[in-house]
């Protein structure tokens, strides 16, 4: 297991609250609902706008889109987001997820 994009803890403290993540090498992620919202790895969100996971329409999102109904662990290697808009189609792996961490420390790997 990589510690970079293995999951200590999980945190969400409410449906609208930024998800947190505490990795197994000790860095933290913070995302905002919207931005994780956007970068649904999914193949109807990717097929959107090109490259699968990196936003592209800048567009509104639907009443709801942007606040979690559930979410749980998928293996051990994903996590299943359900929206209160109904999109559930989307399984983050935790690659997906560190690959784009929002922080100044990870930000410039995005850029690629």
């Amino acid at each position: 297991m990589n510690p970079e994009t293995e999951p200590r803890e999980i945190e969400l403290d409410g449906p609208t609250a930024p998800l947190r993540i505490l990795w197994e090498d000790g860095h933290e992620s913070e995302y905002d609902l919207e931005v994780l919202r956007r970068i649904c790895p999914c193949a109807v969100c990717s097929a959107q706008g090109g490259r699968s996971g990196v936003p592209q329409d800048p567009a509104p999102l639907p009443p709801g889109a942007t606040e979690i109904k559930s979410i749980h662990e998928t293996g051990h290697y994903a996590l299943h987001i359900t929206w209160r808009d109904g999109h559930d189609t989307g399984y983050y792996s935790f690659s997906h997820l560190r690959l784009h961490c929002p922080c100044r420390e990870c930000r410039p790997r995005m850029d690629v």
